[in-house]
Order: C-alpha cells, then sequence, then structure tokens
C-alpha cells in the first residue's frame, strides 16, 4: 500500500480504523501503525462499484471483504469496508492520494 501512495503534502488517508493522516510521511507511518492491528487476513475481495478517470485524477469505489484478525485477538471476524480511493498522475505513474474507508453498515 506504502508504494501505491504518494509522497506529497496532499496525500490524504482517512482509515476504517479511525482517524485520519495527512502528507506523505504521516500517511506512510499512519499505514504501518495500521498494519500491526492486523494480524492476519483471508478471503480477501473486492467489488467494484463504480471507477473512471480524466485527464490527471482517477477513482474507484468499491467494497472490500475479508476475515482478519485485529489486535489481540485469535478469531477472524469478517468485515465489508466501503471505500474510495483517488488517483493522480505523478511523473506518469498513477499514485494514491487519497483513501477514505469505513464499514458497511446496514440500510437504517
Amino acid at each position: 500500500m506504502k508504494m501505491a501512495y504518494s509522497h506529497a503534502k496532499d496525500a490524504l488517508i482517512m482509515g476504517a480504523l479511525g482517524g485520519y493522516e495527512q502528507g506523505g510521511d504521516a500517511v506512510a507511518e499512519r499505514l504501518e501503525w495500521a498494519a500491526k492491528h492486523f494480524r492476519g487476513t483471508r478471503n480477501q475481495s473486492f467489488e467494484r462499484l463504480a471507477a473512471g478517470c480524466g485527464g490527471e485524477l482517477g477513482y474507484e469505489v468499491f467494497l472490500e471483504k475479508s476475515e482478519s484478525r485485529l489486535g489481540d485477538s485469535d478469531n477472524f471476524s469478517p468485515t465489508i469496508l466501503r471505500v474510495t480511493h483517488i488517483f493522480r498522475r505523478e511523473l506518469g505513474q498513477w499514485k494514491l492520494i487519497q483513501r477514505h474507508a469505513d464499514p458497511l453498515k446496514p440500510r437504517a
């Protein structure tokens, strides 16, 4: 994930574990922090809902489904996240400049 991210000042992550970070260095630190909370993931899949690009920007919206062990738990818990990624072309490569993810909840 870190390799896909931009290192620019406007890079942003709003991850499913809460909070947010802005700026390439802060995003990289947050990704390291989040990785320490996951102790294994299985049955991961992605359901693309929308995607597009124009000029120097692109986006994708998808459901990220998995079973993960978080923190000290030895049990795998099913998770479905609503995820939006925004990409920008930087030096000829697509780089992630924003990730927003939160748990999918049943319709009220």
